[in-house]
């Protein structure tokens, strides 16, 4: 008895969907700007476009973390910070800041503020009475952290005390400026939509196999599929958390983050992008709505997932956390809930992967959850490190 299946035909599986210069694996932001930033580096060289295509197993539109996301164009809280510099020297700490707001720099370069919904309300780390002592050693360290700020942006007071808030079980409030929020779907279209007029293949709802499923012969690899192969002289490997899959034991541990959205009848008292819990939890306005994130603190294992669904005990701790915190007194309705993949190293290694594998196999992943600032970045640093 055979069993019923949708069968790749023999038709399918023995032809070229592509044969160019570059292949990146992975349609998500990363993925696509390296693809727009080796164009661009093209063009400054005053020599041809490059033949490239990217390739997606999700369909268009689809992304595992681009567009599942919170949305914030953000650069590092202060406890973000502090935490940080008890694990790492300090200048790896403004380095990484620094690619993060250069990243951000790029999207303004690259894409029109209106087209991805960039708004400029700074953002904010707040606290609630329970951690006021957290909250005082921000201030004591506020100084120091101003240091690094002015490093990584040239800006010379990032953080500043917020004498203002007007959240009531949130009575603490430090501002980040220069942070924003951007709609990182609109952000994920528009960066296909460039690729394409750029002449970048894209292809979407195809899964590349393991690395040992390819071949390698006179400067080519050879990557087949259930669709047909593809052929290039370099591949970008920019699946973030799915990376092991292809290349298995690269050091990335994924990390689901769940997300939702509610609405409520009153005026939200928050305008801007705001970290919260020492950054594991972080919420923001859109419009009247408020979205709302985090909990893998309190969830670390279930969270440390590959499962893009909900579930219910996050997302009752997210809930929980409106109706007690954010918006006590309040009715509120929820209208939507989702959640997305980050990848991490291990002990939750926050630097991203961006390093020769083997024979022109480029890895570029593992944004650590800040995958919206660094991405354009990447694609710069990429694109140098291929065309060097």
């Amino acid at each position: 008895m055979f069993k019923s299946s949708s069968n790749s035909s023999y038709w399918e599986t023995n032809r070229i969907l592509f044969e160019g210069d570059i292949l990146i694996i992975g349609a998500g932001l990363v993925g696509q700007s390296i693809a727009i930033a080796l164009q661009k580096k093209r063009l400054e060289l005053n020599k041809s476009p490059l033949k490239i295509c990217i390739v997606d197993k999700l369909p268009a539109g689809k992304t595992g973390a681009s567009t599942r996301n919170a949305g914030f164009a953000c650069f590092g809280s202060p406890t973000e910070v502090l935490d940080d510099l008890t694990k790492e020297e300090e200048s790896e700490v403004v380095l990484r800041m620094r690619n993060r707001v250069d990243g951000l720099s790029l999207w303004k370069n690259w894409i029109s503020q209106e087209v991805i919904d960039w708004t400029n309300h700074d953002g904010f780390e707040v606290f609630e009475n329970k951690e006021i002592d957290i909250y005082n050693n921000v201030l004591k360290e506020l100084p120091r952290l101003n240091k690094i700020g002015r490093q990584a942006t040239g800006n010379a007071d990032i953080y500043s005390v917020d004498h203002n808030p007007k959240y009531s079980k949130l009575p603490f409030s430090v501002r980040i400026n220069g942070e924003a929020g951007l709609h990182p779907g609109k952000a994920h279209a528009a960066l296909t939509e460039l690729n394409r007029n750029n002449g970048t293949f894209v292809f979407n709802g195809i899964k590349i196999e393991s690395r040992d499923t390819w071949s390698y012969s006179r400067d080519r690899w050879t990557i087949p599929s259930k669709q047909g192969m593809f052929k290039t002289q370099k591949v970008v490997v920019a699946t973030n958390a799915w990376t092991p899959s292809i290349l298995p034991g690269i050091d990335i541990q994924p990390g689901r983050g769940q997300v939702l959205l509610v609405t409520t009848n009153n005026k939200l008292p928050y305008r801007g992008t705001y970290h919260a819990r020492q950054g594991y939890m972080y919420f923001r306005n859109i419009g009247n709505k408020l979205l709302l994130g985090g909990g893998r603190d309190v969830f670390l294992k279930e969270e440390n997932s590959l499962d893009m669904t909900i579930t219910s005990q996050v997302q009752g701790y997210l809930e929980d956390y409106v109706r007690d915190v954010l918006l006590p007194n309040q009715k509120f309705n929820v209208e939507n809930r989702w959640a997305g993949i980050m990848a991490f190293g291990k002990f939750e290694k926050k630097s991203p992967l961006l390093n020769w594998h083997e024979t022109n196999i480029l890895i570029a992943a593992r944004m650590g959850g800040m995958g919206v600032a660094l991405a354009p970045k990447i694609g710069l640093n990429a694109a140098e490190m291929i065309l060097k």
